[in-house]
């Protein structure tokens, strides 16, 4: 394998408490790139991921699976370990092969003792993280009372990448902080259209979007250098 396919590796983890739905994620990350064909759902016994006959009978993940996808030219190993505290021995072995992690979280912004454990331990082997908002859809919450409640548990400057767009049964996307750039869902479909920021999330979206500016401007000024002058080339395109 050539040096430059090497470096488009990633081996991302999906971290969580038992039942907040880290491998319906990965399930959803799967189809979305083409990695599988069907949507595959922990509930009915499709998952990709829960495939035991343990597992299956009992819907929640017992023992560390793996899976891969292409996206954008990279390769991703995608790690789908335990969350439920009687099987986190298996997760704390996960870590050691993870180069960062995808740590999955509701709204609402409350963690169990399983969640706080699985970030000290993350924490404790320098693993870059995202976090993720599932239920969005379903559960009442918002993205400041997350970021809010979150901070205060993990004792961590959290910042937004995305807004969400609607909340609960009007849920229907999400702005990119980075592109600037509002995506809609297209219902079950697993694919989004893009168009203009919605006028009723704007001010929050320049809200977000200046926090996030100030924090990467607090960790490094080279990065926030290089992040002025791509702003600066492309107002001028």
């Amino acid at each position: 394998m050539a040096v430059d396919d090497i470096r488009r590796i990633r081996t991302v983890g999906l971290l969580a408490e038992g039942g907040m739905g880290k491998t319906s994620l990965g399930e959803a990350l799967l189809y979305a790139a083409g990695a599988t064909t069907r949507l595959g759902r922990v509930d009915d016994g499709s998952s990709a991921f829960d495939f035991e006959p343990e597992e299956v009978r009992r819907k929640i993940t017992l023992s560390t699976a793996f899976h891969t996808l292409s996206w954008k030219r990279h390769e991703l190993f995608l790690i789908d370990p335990p969350g439920y505290a009687n099987f986190l021995s298996d997760t704390l072995y996960a870590l050691e092969a993870m180069a960062g992690a995808v740590f999955v979280a509701s709204p609402t912004g409350h963690l169990k003792v399983e969640s706080e454990r699985l970030w000290d331990w993350a924490n404790e082997r320098g693993l870059g993280r995202l976090i993720y908002l599932t239920r969005m859809d379903r559960e009442e919450g918002s993205l400041e009372k997350a970021l809010s409640e979150m901070s205060k548990v993990v004792d961590a400057k959290l910042v937004a990448l995305h807004v969400p767009i609607g909340a609960q049964a009007n849920f229907r996307g999400v702005v990119d902080l980075l592109s600037m750039k509002a995506f809609l869902f297209e219902e079950d479909k697993g694919a989004v259209r893009e168009q203009d920021i919605p006028v009723e999330v704007q001010a929050e979206v320049d809200e977000q979007r200046e926090k996030l500016v100030e924090a990467v401007a607090e960790m490094s000024d080279e990065l926030l250098t290089r992040y002025l002058k791509a702003e600066k080339s492309a107002s001028m395109n």
